[in-house]
């Protein structure tokens, strides 16, 4: 079972003379380990929404977590089978540049202060071991920059995101999902002054792009990539902030289809791969 936790949304500024807010940590990426699967259990899915991000016309404000995404059997509780975190959330843009830590999550933040840690780190699966993840950035260069979001395979550099993991390309290319077989990138951060973009991280992490003075645009997470949003810095009325990119949770078993549930079901390579791309709840009986 392959599991990828919702990207963190990235901060926003409103203000011209901001210290400049980070972009959102990605979300977690999580493979089960073999569960043996017993005939006629109901399994609940919960698939991760990405952080909500900010409109132009939104006030300074710190980014949004990414949600979880998990399963367990039906009636469990909090006990799961596996389980993907969310990411962290951007920092904001501040006048003092004092308060803008990212937030900490599946992967962490970035923000101007400091960036976000992973914790308690991207999940687990059917061992219960916690798997460590990434950093967001901090304050760089010399425009008052915050700093991009970490990603599941790498902390974030300074304003570009942090890559994700590509160790799953396999089911990436077989389900048609990932961003070119990654998954979980790092928003980019913004920065005061300058032209440009900056990059989001491989695995649908949302870039920044300058737009205009004082208009900072960061891009939104690739949808079920688990992708952090890039940072919104400007003025107040210019500069969105990017949501998280929605998660995923894939069940793969070996031979033909036994039943169609899911959003989509597909059979290749010797594998059946149903596919929960729709954030939110659901379940598996098979």
């Amino acid at each position: 079972i392959l599991l990828i936790g919702g990207g963190g949304s990235g901060g926003k500024s409103s203000g011209y003379g901001d210290y400049q807010p980070g972009g959102g940590g990605g979300g977690g990426v999580i493979l089960s380990g073999t569960y043996a699967y017993t005939s006629g259990v109901q399994l609940d899915i919960v698939v991760g929404a990405g952080g909500a991000g900010f409109a132009a016309s939104a006030t300074r404000s710190i980014g949004n977590a990414g949600v979880a995404s998990s399963i367990q059997v039906n009636g469990a509780g909090s006990t799961y089978i596996a389980l993907a975190r969310g990411g962290g959330a951007g920092g904001s843009g501040d006048a003092s540049g004092t308060t803008q830590a990212g937030g900490n999550g599946a992967n962490g933040g970035g923000g101007y202060a400091s960036g976000g840690i992973d914790s308690p780190g991207m999940g687990y699966g059917v061992n219960g071991t916690e798997v460590a993840g990434f950093h967001g950035a901090g304050t760089w260069g010399t425009n008052y920059g915050g700093g991009a979001g970490g990603g599941a395979g790498a902390n974030a550099n300074e304003g570009a995101g942090g890559d994700g993991i590509n160790t799953y390309s396999t089911w990436a290319t077989a389900t048609s999902t990932g961003d070119s077989g990654y998954y979980g990138g790092g928003g980019a951060g913004a920065k005061y002054t300058g032209s440009g973009t900056l990059s989001g991280g491989a695995g649908g992490g949302g870039d920044g792009s300058f737009v205009s003075s004082s208009n900072w645009q960061g891009a939104a997470g690739a949808a079920n990539t688990g992708g952090g949003g890039g940072a919104g810095g400007g003025a107040l009325g210019q500069g969105a902030a990017g949501a998280g990119g929605s998660g995923l949770v894939v069940i793969r078993y070996s031979g033909s289809a036994r039943n169609s549930q899911g959003d989509s079901v597909v059979t290749t390579g010797g594998y059946t791969y149903h596919i929960y791309s729709s954030t939110g709840s659901a379940t598996y009986t098979g």
